[in-house]
């Protein structure tokens, strides 16, 4: 939450608590409804409000190393805004994981569908979904806002997480020098990922134009 709010991502409040002598956490909780109930995403059916919405969710995910994004963990804000609400699996395959809609290290329960993939496989095939440029406009602004935070900042932020998980010594220089650098790099590792995705796209669209009759 602290990370979102420094990219003035919507987010509910969370505050740290002491109850009967325990701490802990409490958060505010939306007026909402799930986005794809029963699995029902579809990448075809997304608007143009909700395409920048997953990818500016998905530039998080990359620099957090998130993979478990599907389809039950998305809402629908009572405005009718996209909302995704998990981020339990973050770093938990960082350092081997690459950023590629063929990559998938966890497969979702039940009618679950992961939803980053599917709508990355539909833009390289040719379908009609208009992904936005993360050079340009409101997602650029967003990858800017991400890697503005100082990195002795995002450094402070990660490096409880990183010792409750047990991390000390070189590995914890390690973990935490890496995640600074994949900070630093959103705008160019995205731009490549574009750029890949638009030419697969136009090689699947310049053959069906070749198989199409006139």
């Amino acid at each position: 939450a602290r990370i979102q709010s420094k990219a003035m991502q919507t987010r509910p409040g969370v505050y740290e608590i002491t109850l009967n002598g325990k701490s802990g956490s409490i958060q505010f909780m939306f007026d909402s409804k799930p986005a794809f109930p029963g699995g029902s995403f579809d990448p075809l059916k997304l608007t143009p409000e909700d395409i920048l919405v997953m990818q500016r969710e998905q530039v998080l995910d990359w620099m957090l190393s998130n993979f478990d994004t599907h389809s039950g963990q998305w809402i629908r804000l009572a405005d009718g805004t996209l909302f995704e609400t998990d981020k339990g699996q973050s770093f938990k395959f960082f350092g081997h994981d690459k950023l590629s809609w063929d990559y998938v290290p966890v497969t979702p329960l039940g009618s679950d569908r992961l939803t980053y993939s599917a709508l990355w496989k539909a833009f390289v095939q040719g379908k009609d979904v208009d992904l936005h440029d993360p050079t340009l406009g409101e997602l650029g602004e967003f990858i800017d806002r991400l890697t503005a935070i100082p990195d002795a900042e995002y450094d402070a932020l990660l490096k409880g997480y990183a010792i409750g998980r047990g991390f000390g010594g070189k590995k914890l220089e390690d973990f935490l020098t890496a995640a600074v650098a994949r900070k630093n790099s959103l705008k160019s590792d995205f731009s490549e990922f574009y750029a890949k995705a638009v030419a697969e796209r136009a090689k699947s669209l310049g053959a069906k134009t070749a198989v199409t009759p006139p």
